[in-house]
């Protein structure tokens, strides 16, 4: 009798260790806050339908065209310097400083994402936690668990905001030209059309005269439409309709 009473103990003992839950282990779920996108960016010497002058040898035309690719990422931005305290922790939010935010997690039924503090000269951190207002948690999480102590923050007023911030991660050269204003001769406009590439050095292939009657109110070259306002043997006085 005394050896199944000792074994229902044993079970029972088993039970309960392997029940027990870790009520401070927090599930933190991977938030979404990079991205990435392209667009496209010009430079050039004109504006559509302003005046412009060129002298002999002088760029009439001249635009670059880039496709820029961006990396965007999700912050969190204290909107003041707010401190969070107690015996062992010490958290500082600066004004206005991105801090990453990887991970998001829901607590007594709040949900909360989960700004990222490093503690210096480790390769962890503190994870501040606030809500969908921007208000902070009293508590915050280590290793993924909530820390028992509660905080004070000061001032109560704290809030965080979020801001996507974005950085150039390539600049790709897809169109630099220039057109030269060449002077007038016998009877005709003469401009040249040359090509670069990425390093602004010419390619002689992509080289071509141009020339058009003297008397021509507009000229066209590809998807380029300029009207001619006056002309003569030194410039040539002009604007950029379409391009």
């Amino acid at each position: 009798m005394r050896y199944v009473i000792l074994f229902l103990a044993f079970v029972v003992s088993a039970c309960s260790s392997s029940g027990h839950v870790d009520e401070n282990k927090l599930f933190l779920k991977p938030l979404s806050t990079i991205y990435f996108s392209e667009q496209m960016e010009e430079e050039k010497n004109y504006s559509i339908n302003a005046m412009k002058h060129a002298y002999v040898g002088e760029p009439v035309i001249k635009k670059k065209t880039f496709l820029v690719k961006l990396q965007s990422e999700l912050f969190a931005i204290p909107e003041m310097t707010s401190y969070l305290t107690n015996r062992n922790v010490d958290i500082e939010l600066i004004k206005d400083r991105p801090y990453q935010i990887k991970s998001t997690t829901t607590h007594n039924g709040r949900f909360f994402n989960i700004l990222e503090y490093p503690i210096a000269k480790k390769e962890k951190f503190y994870g501040v936690l606030y809500d969908k207002a921007g208000m902070m948690y009293n508590r915050v999480t280590f290793g993924g668990h909530l820390l028992d102590e509660g905080l004070d923050i000061n001032p109560l007023s704290s809030r965080i905001t979020e801001k996507w911030m974005s950085k150039v991660i390539s600049r790709e050269n897809v169109e630099n030209f220039e057109i030269i204003f060449g002077g007038i001769n016998n009877n005709q406009i003469n401009m040249v059309y040359r090509e670069f590439n990425a390093g602004d050095v010419a390619k002689t292939a992509f080289f071509q005269e141009l020339t058009y009657p003297v008397n021509s109110e507009f000229v066209r070259y590809k998807s380029l439409k300029i009207k001619i306002h006056k002309i003569n043997g030194e410039g040539i006085s002009f604007e950029v309709l379409e391009d």
